[in-house]
């Protein structure tokens, strides 16, 4: 599958990678052994789970309806940052979502357990202002 619409930003894990559009759509694929990539049920069937994903992806689940501004990948985890927008396209709440391997509370959601698809890191999106690289 290619990338249906402009890629204005790709990132990098260990063996994954996240692209977001100009249209804040996330699109991901390399491993996803620990659900970095999430653990969507476009790639979650319990009875076949997707371990690679061999072509980019559309990630959604809790990322459906928002706008994707900005992402990270780390070696087995992800973090995105997302926009709610009104209808007038204005933002009007920045959330970050993480998803994948978290052993060592890399995802900062304040335990230990693994994330299988992408989950509010509530404390980083409480005070999450998108100002620092301005």
């Amino acid at each position: 599958m290619d990338i249906p619409e402009k890629v204005i930003k790709v990132v990098s894990g260990d063996r994954h990678c996240l692209a977001i559009t100009e249209k804040g759509h996330l699109f991901g694929w390399g491993f996803n052994n620990m659900m970095q990539l999430s653990h969507s049920s476009e790639f979650g069937d319990p009875d076949n789970p997707s371990h690679a994903l061999f072509e980019p992806e559309m990630l959604l689940g809790e990322l459906e309806d928002k706008f994707v501004v900005d992402a990270a990948a780390g070696q087995e985890h992800s973090h995105v940052v997302c926009q709610v927008r009104n209808g007038q396209g204005k933002c009007t709440q920045e959330l970050v979502y993480a998803c994948g391997n978290n052993l060592k509370g890399q995802l900062g959601i304040n335990r230990t357990s693994h994330l299988q698809d992408w989950t509010l890191v509530q404390d980083i999106s409480e005070l999450y202002d998108g100002t620092a690289g301005d």
